[in-house]
């Protein structure tokens, strides 16, 4: 039953691996900017705190049936179980990312993948390389070839949304990963996006006693990314003498190289920074690269997905707040099996939980990789 994946995986691994290396990418089609948005997916996350979560009991393994879900349920993604009916196999599923090469999407993909095998589902990959009317088409194309379900990552469900409402209108399931729930989705898989930044400012503010210089690389294209920034300088207002002395663009286009490149700018016009607050992992990979490059005292904190960037932590990152993408594509999976299953449920929208590391606690592969992490579901919008 299970069929081979298409020759666009080993692609998309591939790409993976080149971005997060010392060099630089490969050119790729200029970002198309996307309009600005200011709405984040309401979250009932208690307030951020500097010390580490405590241990709580975990959840049971895998999700409740859409029928008996509750709001506020807990569960630990686990990969469906072979199933001969015949709703959920041999099905092909188109995923559209924002952003392939980045190690997060990668180990989502994977993940998800790997979970699809027991179905023989066919999972087609298109990578909108930081281009939202790529991403769009892709969609269209997606929704024209009557695709059984569409999967996105990072792309913002209002940018999207006719293709999503065409999608609708065509019976196709769409899954938004790392995007608020809109018309049209099945199911959001969001993230607590207010728990990481505030962490890591407030590790920032008592690290440094209050007193520190700060850079900060972000995304103003990618609406998570830009919602992370606006929590963290928020939590960061609460230290008057932690000030923001510089801060610089992703380029999606080219992540890794084009970040070491602005943070070696940042370090040259203000040497005297002591830490920088990067988004994600190819973010810190290049502000690591940097750092080593400059032979700089500077720290990196960061929110990290994939364990690609562990390598780096201790030397050079010493605090973390991390979103394990694998757990996250199991989830997925998980959740795409249970739309084949049973069809459309109501408004469904999970949070994902994050876990923080400092040089005191620092994480395992396994800890950035899965994380334990478990996922809540609130009923409606």
């Amino acid at each position: 039953m299970r069929k081979k994946y298409r020759v666009l995986f080993a692609l998309f691994v591939s790409l993976a691996l080149v971005a997060t290396a010392c060099t630089d990418d490969d050119a790729a089609p200029a970002t198309t900017a996307a309009p600005a948005t200011t709405a984040a997916p309401a979250t009932t996350a208690a307030p951020a705190t500097t010390a580490a979560p405590a241990e709580e009991e975990e959840g049971p393994q895998g999700a409740p049936r859409p029928g008996e879900v509750a709001a506020g349920d807990k569960w630990t993604p686990v990969c469906p179980a072979a199933d001969p009916d015949p709703n959920v196999n041999d099905k092909t599923i188109g995923l559209v990312t924002l952003v392939g090469v980045d190690p997060g999407a990668v180990a989502h993909f994977e993940e998800f993948s790997k979970c699809g095998e027991a179905f023989g589902w066919d999972v087609q990959l298109i990578d909108a390389q930081g281009d939202f009317t790529k991403a769009a088409t892709a969609i269209d194309d997606l929704v024209a070839r009557g695709v059984d379900a569409i999967w996105t990552i990072t792309l913002q469900t209002d940018i999207v949304a006719p293709q999503i409402e065409a999608a609708a209108a065509a019976g196709i399931h769409y899954i938004a990963v790392d995007a608020p729930y809109g018309p049209g989705v099945s199911v959001a898989l969001v993230q607590d996006v207010s728990s990481a930044p505030s962490k890591l400012a407030f590790y920032i503010g008592d690290r440094f006693g209050g007193e520190a210089q700060v850079g900060v690389v972000g995304s103003r294209i990618l609406a998570t990314a830009s919602q992370w920034e606006d929590i963290f300088m928020a939590a960061l207002s609460a230290y008057p003498g932690v000030e923001v002395v510089d801060r610089c663009e992703i380029d999606l286009t080219n992540i890794v190289g084009g970040t070491q490149e602005c943070t070696q700018t940042m370090l040259t016009s203000h040497p005297d920074i002591d830490v920088i607050w990067d988004n994600w992992e190819d973010v810190a990979l290049g502000s690591c690269n940097a750092k080593l490059a400059m032979d700089h005292d500077v720290e990196i904190v960061t929110i990290l997905t994939s364990g690609s960037a562990l390598d780096f932590f201790g030397n050079c990152i010493t605090a973390a707040a991390s979103l394990p993408e694998r757990s996250h594509g199991i989830a997925a999976a998980e959740q795409m099996y249970y739309l084949l299953k049973y069809g459309e449920p109501t408004a469904p929208v999970i949070y994902q939980e994050n876990g923080f590391f400092t040089q005191d606690n620092p994480p395992t592969l396994e800890e950035f990789s899965y994380g334990g992490i478990e996922f809540i579901i609130w009923p409606g919008n």
